[in-house]
């Protein structure tokens, strides 16, 4: 009985040890309290230094003397996976501002904590989920405003075990109200017309001359070079097609183009300023801006565009997207927020200045501008820029009655007034940084070795127990 009972005992602690060691969550972060006396792998702008005091544990902190931030490139990360960060941080004491704890670059918009303005240590955290093509994410500590610095401490990154969620599709329990495929050898005149040979950007014209069916279900638009006049292709569905509310998408071939793009967006008859975006919003369901650059961006534009424009948008750097393959781009259009999908899944959210409330129609365009901004024309090597559009589809909720615009266009339509050369906008970054971050390798087998350290502790133990069972008999 007495070596039953110590079998028993032993039993139990070697449960309890080795899921111990198996649960053990892992910290993804390097040098997430800076106890190695160095800044290494995090780097920093603003003239951020490790000191051994105002540590919240252990011997040693992060100290920012002013605005300026710590980042650290976490790679090895699983894409499609929910993560949570925590870290810690407080003001000098006499300092002024907030200090900001967040994630960006992690195929999402940046995501913060609530902002630290006390001068004890408070913790900031938060949970995000990287992108289905994400595998890294930069995370920060970042120094805002006022006057003075402050500490940051005690960073951790883990998984978080999170049930799947249940796959869906943009289009589920939507109907198809309008489409295009593309099929046969000329542009559908009831869907489509060529868009005005308008002025572009500064850098271009758009012409009627810039789009051709391909005769194999697609449209293809053009920019082209001559005389040193850049022309560029578009259409649109004015006056043809147009209503509110819904899920629209194309799916098409990004180009890339220095100093240029292509974009599939939403116009209304009116965009007013002083009215916010209820009256009218431009609707920027992609724009392949930078895209020489692996960039892409989704953008709203409202109130006008003179002095009181207004924008919301959100870049990418996405360039699995310039592979030379079909990609979908969409956006479901709500009476309360507009959502960006990028191939059936979300990249953006926003209701920024108030949702458009009135019927709005679809263009497709290519373009160039004469701002360094979006890259340089006079670099592109490779000339006409072709743009491979497979369809256009419009769906709404059986709900929705939907709104078109009949093939006879009424005369009660006001014309559209071009917008002036600035319309499109650069994405601004989300935090500064003035240096390339340094990329921190992690072990991403750690996951995998702790389960095998579980299984071979269980091994071991029954092993253990059978030999004695059988001394025993």
């Amino acid at each position: 009985m007495k070596k039953l009972k110590i079998i028993a005992s032993l039993t139990i602690l070697s449960l309890l040890l080795t899921m111990g060691v198996y649960s053990s969550p892992i910290n993804l972060i390097s040098n997430g309290g800076f106890e190695d006396g160095e800044i290494s792998p995090w780097t920093t702008w603003g003239g951020g230094v490790i000191v051994s005091s105002g540590q919240r544990t252990g011997s040693h902190a992060g100290q920012l003397p002013g605005e300026g931030a710590f980042e650290q490139t976490v790679t090895g990360l699983a894409s499609s996976t929910t993560y949570r960060l925590t870290g810690w941080g407080k003001l000098n004491d006499g300092s002024t501002g907030q200090l900001i704890i967040g994630v960006k670059d992690h195929g999402s918009p940046q995501q913060t904590a609530p902002a630290i303005t006390s001068t004890t240590y408070q913790e900031g955290s938060l949970e995000f989920t990287t992108a289905s093509w994400a595998t890294s994410a930069k995370i920060f500590c970042f120094k805002y405003q006022g006057s003075g610095g402050a500490y940051c401490d005690d960073f951790t990154l883990e998984a978080v075990t999170v049930t799947p969620p249940v796959e869906t599709n943009p289009t589920d329990n939507l109907q198809l109200i309008w489409n295009d495929e593309f099929d046969g050898n000329t542009l559908d005149a009831t869907k489509w017309k060529p868009a005005p040979e308008w002025f572009r950007q500064g850098g271009s014209y758009w012409s009627d001359d810039n789009y051709e069916m391909t005769g194999n279900g697609q449209v293809k638009l053009s920019v082209s070079e001559e005389n040193g006049v850049v022309y560029a292709g578009a259409i649109r569905t004015h006056q043809l097609f147009d209503t509110k509310y819904g899920y629209f998408e194309v799916r098409c071939k990004l180009p890339q183009i220095q100093g240029g793009w292509a974009a599939f967006w939403l116009m209304p008859y009116n965009n007013n300023p002083g009215e916010q975006g209820n009256d009218g919003t431009e609707i920027d369901v992609f724009e392949s801006i930078n895209g020489w650059n692996g960039q892409i961006n989704h953008a709203i534009h409202w109130d006008g565009y003179g002095a009181e424009h207004q924008k919301d948008s959100a870049g990418f750097n996405r360039p699995d997207l310039y592979d030379d393959q079909y990609h979908t781009f969409g956006m479901l259009w709500t009476p309360d927020e507009y959502i960006f999908y990028i191939d059936d899944e979300e990249s953006w959210r926003t209701s920024a200045g108030g949702v458009s409330d009135v019927n709005q129609y679809m263009k497709l365009t290519m373009e160039v501008t004469d701002g360094a901004w979006a890259g340089n024309w006079s670099n592109q090597v490779e000339k006409p820029i072709e743009w491979l559009v497979d369809y256009v589809r419009v769906y709404q909720s059986s709900a929705v009655t939907p709104t078109p615009t009949p093939t006879n266009t009424p005369t009660s339509l006001p014309t559209e007034t071009p917008p002036p050369t600035n319309t499109a906008l650069p994405v601004a970054t989300d935090t500064p940084t003035p240096a390339a971050p340094l990329t921190v390798g992690l072990d991403t087998d750690a996951t995998a070795r702790s389960s095998s350290i579980f299984l071979l502790s269980v091994t071991f133990f029954l092993t253990f127990l059978l030999i004695t069972w059988r001394k025993m008999s």
